[in-house]
């Protein structure tokens, strides 16, 4: 009798040790799909050593907004690309810096915006294509102003599928050729250099139109 006891005392025990660590791999289980982030759990902002002189603010429940004001572009490059944040984000803006000179490709990661906003960003020469693509499916307003752009890829604005307002203002572009864009709304683009402005463009939603002096 003592030897069945001590035989369904030991079965319990190996079961009860089994349920352990059976509960214990479906608890890893379960976290490793939480979207932990440097050591945050759930939270979308990383540290702000890891971005600066970047900064992230975030706004329950979905608002997040990363501003470069006193970035150069190594340090907005870095702070994408070093560190882990959640995909898709509210706004990205950089105000009156002149270190920032170039967007090359890759620069935000695989990071997307809502709201690009680029104003006074005095030295800025160049924004790659794919820097505004990256965000096509979400991308809503894009704003560039007061820099030294003399060139503009307008055929990518057809490919932004919902984009409400595009602004160019204070540059060195030269030309606005012919461009689609189905669901554009705002098209704001005084002070610069246009000289040739050709016919024919698709933009059935145009409300409001500045092209400035």
């Amino acid at each position: 009798m003592n030897l069945v006891f001590s035989l369904v005392e030991s079965i319990s025990d190996t079961w009860k040790t089994m349920g352990f660590w059976i509960f214990l791999l479906l608890t890893c289980n379960f976290l490793s799909l939480i979207p932990w982030t440097c050591g945050q759990e759930a939270y979308p902002c990383p540290p702000s050593e890891d971005i600066s002189p970047c900064s992230c603010e975030y706004d329950a429940p979905s608002f997040i907004s990363v501003d470069c004001t006193f970035a150069n572009t190594s340090q907005i490059i870095s702070a994408f690309n070093g560190v882990a944040w959640f995909p898709n984000l509210t706004n990205f803006y950089v105000w009156y810096n002149d270190w920032v000179t170039e967007l090359p490709e890759g620069v935000f990661g695989t990071v997307t915006f809502e709201r690009i906003q680029l104003n006074g960003v005095r030295n800025l020469n160049s924004v790659h294509p794919s820097v505004i693509l990256e965000s096509k499916d979400r991308l809503q307003q894009l704003l560039i102003c007061d820099c030294l752009l003399d060139h503009f890829q307008w055929d990518i604005l057809s490919q932004l599928t919902e984009l409400k307002f595009f602004g160019l203002c204070d540059s060195d572009v030269t030309d606005l050729p012919v461009f689609d864009s189905l669901i554009l709304e705002g098209l704001y683009l005084p002070g610069n250099r246009i000289s040739t402005f050709e016919a024919g463009w698709s933009t059935p939603n145009i409300k409001y139109l500045d092209m400035g002096a």
